[in-house]
């Protein structure tokens, strides 16, 4: 009897100290003057390391950039927290950033804000997966030189098999390491957000000069080329069917012989 009476008031302790909001959005990509379905998860943490979908919930979203009222749009969560609205883009290509907010009858306010990357649509795009990209030695330098070379004619989107609560890390990373900047994808099944359009199939459709993809393994591989894209990796050595080797130092070179589509005024 003692022993239930303890684990019971334990546990109201543990729901007592809970109770704060968590509010989860991926990075956005789209056209300029286009709309971005943009999709975002509100859970609370109603027990000590459990995060409890909040459904029911009004959630507010706009462009910071422009006048909140003009861009403001609005949806309640389902069942498993998730809300998604269709948010005007601004017409100017560049990085903006999408707001997200909601206050609770109580008056208290949760919000997060993610980057909303504005590209035009025949512009070429390579992904690259972040797990590929190598963290010290040579390789590195290699790796982090022809990064750069690669985004000054194409922009980069990132795939990690890594959840939406480390993608500030990754942005964080990408800069300590002076990498391009880019939106961060995540591309696995599990990692996709409630609701969310399977990444690269529906980046393809908006932008069709994303051609080609370099993995960092087998399974990625296969995922990139189910999704219509050339798979590349940089592992010396790695025989996967219909996967091409290439070397770092050797990248940019390989991906410029890649047949890139301009728009009709180009």
């Amino acid at each position: 009897m003692f022993r239930t009476c303890f684990r019971l008031a334990l546990l109201s302790c543990l729901a007592g100290c809970g109770g704060q909001y968590r509010l989860a959005s991926p990075d956005q990509l789209a056209e300029p003057a286009g709309e971005a379905l943009t999709i975002a998860r509100l859970t609370r943490q109603e027990v000590y390391l459990l995060d409890l979908p909040v459904k029911n919930a009004l959630l507010r979203f706009y462009i910071a950039s422009e006048q909140q009222q003009a861009s403001q749009r609005a949806a309640f969560s389902d069942s498993e927290g998730c809300a998604s609205a269709a948010v005007p883009v601004p017409d100017k290509p560049g990085v903006h950033s999408i707001v997200i907010t909601h206050q609770d009858i109580d008056g208290k306010v949760v919000w997060t804000q993610v980057p909303l990357y504005v590209w035009p649509a025949d512009s070429a795009l390579v992904a690259v997966e972040i797990e590929a990209i190598p963290t010290c030695g040579e390789n590195a330098e290699h790796a982090r030189a022809a990064l750069n070379e690669l985004s000054t004619s194409r922009k980069v989107v990132y795939l990690t098999t890594k959840s939406l609560r480390h993608h500030h890390k990754l942005h964080s990373r990408l800069a300590n390491e002076n990498l391009p900047a880019g939106p961060i994808v995540a591309w696995t099944p599990e990692q996709i957000t409630p609701g969310q359009a399977e990444p690269l199939s529906e980046i393809r459709r908006m932008f069709p000069n994303l051609t080609a993809g370099i993995c960092a393994s087998r399974k990625s591989a296969k995922a990139l080329q189910s999704a219509g894209l050339e798979a590349m990796t940089t592992q010396t050595g790695a025989d996967w069917p219909g996967v091409s080797a290439v070397g770092w130092q050797d990248m940019p070179g390989r991906l410029s012989a890649s047949p890139v589509r301009h728009g009709e005024g180009d």
